[in-house]
């Protein structure tokens, strides 16, 4: 399971945005989607072009992978929200400038 996920401008910042929490769902599903488990052992996501900093093209993404145990020949990873509900909660943090884009 993908989770706890940053992303900085600079390889070796210090200054990292999380993405995506301890159990792998988005923090901001305007510009990153929960990660897709299309099989026990393929993971990924679609992300939209997105910049930290006007003046660095590269953007430096950090994950950690943890491996689950099968019980019952299921791989039981957590359920995050619905994307519909978090883009509307995140669209409200952005009227009152939490959040930027």
């Amino acid at each position: 399971m993908v989770n706890n996920c940053t992303v900085s401008s600079e390889r070796d910042s210090s200054q990292k945005v999380p993405i995506l929490d301890e159990f792998g769902c988005s923090l901001f599903p305007n510009v990153i989607p929960h990660v897709e488990y299309p099989s026990d052992l393929n993971g990924g996501l679609l992300v939209n072009a997105f910049s930290l900093d006007v003046d660095q093209a590269a953007v430096f993404f950090e994950c950690n992978v943890k491996l689950l145990l099968k019980l019952n020949g299921v791989c039981r990873r957590p359920t995050c929200r619905p994307l519909e509900e978090l883009r509307g909660a995140n669209a409200r943090y952005r009227r009152h400038g939490r959040v930027r884009r």
